[in-house]
């Protein structure tokens, strides 16, 4: 495999403190969003990395051009792979790590730093995309904003990582051996590296006010593949591997529940279409998954109204439908594993 670094950083800090590192594979228009905001940060880094992930565009002579430091492979390795590469080679005491269709706030990397400054102990911190997608669609709205209230609500002190906008020691980084490279697509990597962090006792913080724009368009196919292939599936194999489901972000207990209970309510429903069976235990089902969501609900309510949350509604409750038939399939197809004492 071709490997090779070339070098049009700028940056001329002797005491480098922060070291932004960006994966890319064919970053188009969204990429360069992404550097132009790195570019506008009130606290400018020490260096950029660009791990250019088999691009084919012209990702990496944008990269040169906005300064950033360059690692170019021949062919797609994947993003954890990429980000370690191109962590081997920072000088900064933190890693940022920023996906390429993210733009970060003016003041990111600051609140970052303060978020070090004001918490010693932590090993890691990692914030949230703002409530202002760029493209407008339903889907790209709904993951962008619901990805927001999951993490704007969620507590202080987190148990996983999330690499699209967070900061981590280099050091301890380096201890970990950074992300596990045998995710070769864009999948739970950075999730992966949080339970192994938290596992061996290091702090992770979520810091609210840390703050980034998501410029991705999604749409239907791209959800469900995302949210199956890259989401559901390997997550449901990490939680069987560490035999750990934390309470937190979208896991918590409550949403656990969710999950459960629109399987309870599909049952039941068949139930009244094939036998007529009582409509209200199905009702009553229904009432209690609104109650469980509802801050969620009245969260999608105050920004869109109430046509586009109905909708909003509608999706949620097949996204746990999806999500928990996932993680069935997952259970019944290792529980011979589990049961005997081996890793699935």
């Amino acid at each position: 495999m071709k490997e090779k670094w070339t070098n049009g950083s700028n940056w001329d800090d002797p005491i480098p403190s922060v070291s932004v590192i960006i994966p890319v594979h064919n970053g188009g228009r969204p990429f360069i969003h992404c550097l132009e905001a790195i570019l506008r940060s009130t606290k400018k880094p020490a260096e950029i990395i660009v791990a250019a992930n088999g691009c084919r565009d012209r990702s990496v002579e944008i990269a040169r051009l906005c300064g950033a430091r360059v690692f170019e492979t021949d062919h797609a390795i994947g993003p954890a792979a990429a980000r370690n590469a191109a962590a081997r080679q920072a000088r900064g005491d933190l890693l940022f790590f920023i996906d390429a269709d993210v733009a970060i706030h003016p003041h990111a990397l600051d609140r970052a730093l303060a978020c070090f400054k004001a918490n010693p102990d932590i090993a890691a911190c990692f914030g949230s995309y703002d409530d202002t997608p760029l493209e407008k669609n339903f889907f790209s709205q709904y993951k962008n904003l619901f990805h927001h209230f999951i993490h704007q609500q969620a507590r202080s002190q987190a148990t996983t990582f999330w690499a699209g906008c967070g900061a981590i020691r280099r050091d301890v980084f380096e201890k970990m051996n950074g992300f596990d490279e045998t995710y070769r697509q864009p999948a739970i990597e950075d999730i992966e590296l949080g339970y192994r962090l938290t596992t061996r006792g290091y702090l992770i913080r979520l810091e609210k006010n840390l703050l980034a724009t998501h410029l991705k368009r999604w749409t239907l196919g791209s959800v469900l593949k995302t949210d199956i292939f890259g989401r559901a599936l390997p997550w449901a194999h990490l939680i069987m591997r560490s035999r750990s489901l934390p309470d937190d972000l979208n896991t918590k207990k409550r949403y656990q529940l969710s999950t459960l209970l629109v399987g309870l309510l599909v049952g039941l429903l068949t139930l009244v279409l094939i036998t007529g069976w009582s409509f209200w235990p199905a009702l009553l089902v229904a009432i209690v998954i609104l109650g469980l969501n509802m801050d969620w609900y009245r969260f999608a309510q105050q920004r869109k109204g109430w046509r586009w949350t109905t909708l909003a509604v509608a999706w949620h409750w097949i996204y746990y439908l999806y999500s928990g038939a996932v993680f069935a399939y997952v259970v019944l197809k290792q529980l011979p594993n589990v049961q005997t004492g081996q890793d699935g």
